[in-house]
Order: C-alpha cells, then sequence, then structure tokens
C-alpha cells in the first residue's frame, strides 16, 4: 500500500522562509508516518493570494535557480520521499507562473507544471489567480 500525505499549511503571502520552514517540517512529519508521496499545497513558497502583479513577480524565482525546489530536492533524498508541490516561477519569457513540481525519491526533479495567471502581459492578479486558466 502506497501512503499519500496531503498537506494543509497555513501559508502567508510574501513569508517566504516561513512558508519554506512548514513545507519543511510537513514533508519531515508525513515521512516520519510513512508517506512515500507528499503532497503540498498550490504556490506553497510564495503564499496565495496576491495583491497586484508586482507582489507575485517580487517573489517569483526561475525554476532552475529556486531556492525552493532545492530544498525539496535535498527533502525529498533525505525522507526517500517523493514530493509534489505548487510554487511562484519566474518564466525565461518574463511570465510569472503557478507552477507545479515533482522531485523524485532520489531528488531528480523530473516534471514541472505551469499556467500563467492573467492575460497575457499581467500575471498573478487576484482574480486570475482564484480562477486558474490552463
Amino acid at each position: 500500500m502506497t501512503v499519500i500525505a496531503a498537506c494543509q499549511l497555513g501559508l502567508a503571502v510574501g513569508e517566504v522562509e516561513s512558508n519554506r520552514a512548514a513545507a519543511a517540517a510537513a514533508v519531515g512529519e508525513s515521512a516520519g508516518h510513512g508517506a512515500e508521496l507528499v503532497v503540498l499545497p498550490e504556490l506553497c513558497d510564495s503564499g496565495y493570494v496576491f495583491a497586484d502583479a508586482a507582489e507575485a513577480r517580487a517573489l517569483a524565482t526561475p525554476a532552475a535557480n529556486s531556492p525552493t525546489l532545492r530544498e525539496w530536492q535535498a527533502l525529498a533524498t533525505r525522507y526517500a520521499t517523493t514530493i509534489a508541490g505548487g510554487f511562484c516561477e519566474l518564466g525565461e519569457d518574463g511570465l510569472i507562473y503557478n507552477s507545479a513540481a515533482v522531485v523524485g525519491r532520489n531528488g531528480r526533479w523530473p516534471s514541472t507544471a505551469r499556467h500563467t495567471c492573467g492575460t497575457r502581459r499581467s500575471s498573478c492578479s487576484p482574480r486570475a489567480t482564484r480562477r486558474r486558466r490552463w
């Protein structure tokens, strides 16, 4: 039987370090209960919902340099569990993405899914974030 943990966390917009700490604690606790897959919330690093596009942009990081993804890689390896979670991504195209990543138990990051929020050039407005356009 596979044990899956779906984690609900009290995240705060803009409190990236405390959000990461809450996620790390949830992964550790879930792994301690035998979870082979830990699912973290949408926009787990930045918090959710943004006041405006500027706030989202200030919190976004490129996936390749994301401290959140590096931490999930370390946690997945440490606890031998797979982690799926959402993060605020700054795309190579300059757009902000509400992205999700899956990090395998070996620390490999094989998959990312993303969607933009808002119109083509304005990203992650509160209204657009809530209605999620894929």
